[in-house]
């Protein structure tokens, strides 16, 4: 995924909904991302990146981290939008189709920037795609289909 993304991550802000261990975020970082947010429920594991960003010497105002659901973080605007924004709920969840349009309704997606989304199947990533976005591009490894996803 991140070499679809060639040239698309420096400078830009991203967004982690879901994000377990925070490593799509890092790999932004790694790439250039101005800043990243990481959002999870698991206080463990949002304790673990804040370690991690601090091993990497990754400055405070670069890497926000919120113990918080995502689903209700996505119900409010953000102070500003995001260039890429990385979600990876759960597969057992059956709200896939709450996410796209609160982020859309609530100006989360710059303009020129990308939805990844990781699913169980191909179908979900279709159903989403419906809801406002482009099919960028997409790709299966094993069990996990992902796609980036444009305004």
């Amino acid at each position: 995924m991140f070499n679809w993304l060639q040239g698309k991550i420096s400078g830009r802000r991203s967004l982690e909904l879901f994000a377990g261990s925070g490593i799509l975020s890092l790999e932004a970082l790694s790439r250039g991302a101005e800043s990243s947010t990481v959002i999870d429920t698991a206080t463990a594991l949002t304790q673990h990146f804040q370690t991690l960003c601090a091993t990497f010497q990754i400055e405070a105002a670069q890497c926000q981290v919120y113990v918080q659901d995502a689903f209700q973080l996505i119900q409010t605007k953000p102070v500003k939008p995001y260039h890429l924004i990385f979600v990876d709920p759960p597969f057992d969840t059956d709200r896939y189709l709450d996410i796209v349009p609160s982020l859309l309704k609530n100006d989360f997606l710059a303009g020129d920037g990308f939805v990844y989304l990781e699913a169980p199947s191909a179908d979900i990533i279709s159903d989403v795609a419906q809801q406002g976005l482009k099919l960028y591009r997409q790709k299966r490894a094993g069990q996990v289909h992902y796609a980036l996803l444009t305004p």
